[in-house]
């Protein structure tokens, strides 16, 4: 038997999306009410868009997500933020998450925010 995560915790909310936001990628906060890409080296997410429609985005803010990841992030509970290149990773600034699994090679993993 394979473990499944997916919507257990699932939280998502509805925000204004600022230009370059992207369903499936993780967000931040850029203004009162507004989401935008985490696009910068240590930005925190707020959550990820699972839809954008008319300029607005639905935003997953708990529960379990699959991202891409950089190859120094690991399995267990820490904290994280997202690299330039739009990558999970270890980051004790970040934000508190549980990684439930981290793949290096295939440079994806599965975390619960």
């Amino acid at each position: 038997m394979e473990a499944a995560f997916d919507k257990i915790g699932e939280v998502v909310a509805t925000f204004e999306a600022a230009e370059g936001v992207t369903v499936g990628k993780a967000v931040k906060i850029t203004a009162s009410g507004q989401v935008g890409p985490c696009s910068a080296e240590g930005d925190v997410p707020a959550g990820v868009v699972v839809s954008l429609r008319n300029g607005l985005a639905g935003v997953q803010l708990y529960g379990y997500v699959e991202l891409p990841c950089a190859a120094t992030l690991t399995v267990g509970f820490g904290k994280v933020s997202m690299d330039a290149s739009g990558k999970v990773q270890p980051d004790t600034d970040g934000r508190p998450a549980l990684v439930v699994y981290a793949d290096s090679t295939a440079g994806q993993c599965g975390l619960f925010l």
